[in-house]
């Protein structure tokens, strides 16, 4: 049993953690700077289930001030239409232009700039698309509340059309720096551009948030993945489990995974790198 001096020091260097994070958070001012090919996520966001699955026929759900499951230690509270997978792209590429830059300054984007950076084609339904998932983000706002960091505000706040420069002006949340201070995830996005299915992309960005070896692999319930990869609650467990397995195999034949097992509705798993 810890004596009472030690655990005196064991709260103050925690405190002490705490204090040192909040300063870190606080000078945050910047997206940090990542490669061409690579996509940048905070983790709060990532392991969550802000950005779920698509269901099939399932109309978007507005939501006001919703609390989303996420991770334990940390609240996240959500207003807007739900989001999936392909709105996740969307923002990625739009987070993907600010890296490094000035973010209490707009820039001057076609649509067509954002469809070169998803690697998608510039026909009529992209143009919509990509329309569409803007307008979602941009209604969106977040809030983010753990011991060290206190985030309120919108995935982008400016998505309006120039029509002098006959662009669009895009502005995300100069605050959005602040989540990427201490944690976040890089992604490659040639890789993610070859994953099929969005459960499957999911879990490539949430494997991809954790240091997983074979020899200490992380852990995740089939009924935690369920919950925030926002399967359909009428889904059964034992057919979220083949599920789980069919995108397990298919990132493990992709080198994104080297190794995972499903033992009693438990995912364990190792990254390749």
């Amino acid at each position: 049993m810890a004596q009472p001096s030690s655990l005196r020091m064991e709260e103050t260097l925690e405190f002490s953690l705490i204090q040192t994070k909040k300063r870190i958070i606080a000078q945050a001012e910047k997206l940090p700077a990542w490669s061409n090919d690579s996509r940048a996520i905070p983790n709060e966001i990532v392991r969550s289930e802000v950005f779920g699955m698509a269901v099939k026929g399932v109309k978007r759900e507005w939501m006001v001030n919703h609390e989303v499951r996420c991770w334990k230690g940390n609240r996240i509270l959500f207003t807007g239409e739900t989001l999936d997978q392909r709105d996740l792209d969307v923002w990625l590429a739009v987070l993907h232009f600010f890296r490094d830059k000035d973010l209490y300054h707009p820039l001057y984007l076609t649509a067509g700039d954002i469809l070169d950076v998803l690697g998608k084609s510039k026909g009529k339904n992209n143009y919509e698309r990509l329309k569409e998932s803007m307008r979602r983000l941009k209604k969106v706002t977040i809030e983010i509340i753990s011991d060290f960091r206190h985030f309120a505000g919108g995935f982008i706040t400016s998505f309006d059309y120039d029509f002098s420069r006959k662009k669009y002006k895009v502005m995300i949340d100069p605050g959005m720096a602040k989540l990427f201070a201490l944690e976040f995830t890089r992604i490659e996005w040639p890789v993610r551009r070859t994953i099929k299915g969005d459960l499957a992309r999911w879990l490539h960005c949430y494997i991809n948030s954790h240091d997983a070896t074979v020899k200490e692999p992380s852990k995740i319930h089939l009924g935690k993945i369920k919950e925030l990869a926002r399967i359909s609650p009428e889904r059964p467990l034992n057919k979220v489990r083949f599920d789980v397995h069919s995108a397990m195999e298919s990132l493990k034949n992709m080198g994104i995974v080297c190794w995972y097992e499903i033992d009693s509705n438990l995912l364990k798993f190792a990254r390749s790198n």
